[in-house]
């Protein structure tokens, strides 16, 4: 598994490197969201 992602990441880093970062912006707003109701 951990195999197959490596070689995912190296074949499409930056499809990946984007995707990513739109993926750690929408876990910022949700960690952002969380901290308000906590």
């Amino acid at each position: 598994m951990l195999g197959r992602v490596r070689l995912i990441s190296r074949n499409d880093k930056a499809s990946l490197v984007a995707g990513g970062l739109g993926v750690f912006q929408d876990g910022q707003r949700a960690a952002t969201h969380v901290a308000s109701d906590a």
